[in-house]
């Protein structure tokens, strides 16, 4: 199989980054943990108020929150 390159592209394979170094990658890395983070303290916040909470709202508060965050990064992949 032939690949036709530009004579001008300046890139070589040595230039690449991995897909670690790339700064999207650090970008999404960061922004998955801290996503994660405050879900995190927010189901621990609805933990330890359930006395004053029942369980039903707590799943369905949790449960918007993941539907929110799914639609949202499936939207940035579209």
């Amino acid at each position: 199989m032939l690949r036709f390159r530009s004579r001008i592209s300046t890139v070589t394979d040595t230039d690449k980054l991995t897909n670690e170094q790339h700064p999207a990658f650090r970008l999404g890395t960061f922004l998955g943990s801290w996503l994660t983070a405050r879900e995190q303290q927010l189901a621990n916040w609805l933990n330890q108020a359930q006395h004053r909470i029942s369980f039903q709202l707590r799943n369905i508060l949790l449960g918007l929150i993941g539907l929110f965050f799914l639609l949202y990064f499936i939207a940035l992949l579209t």
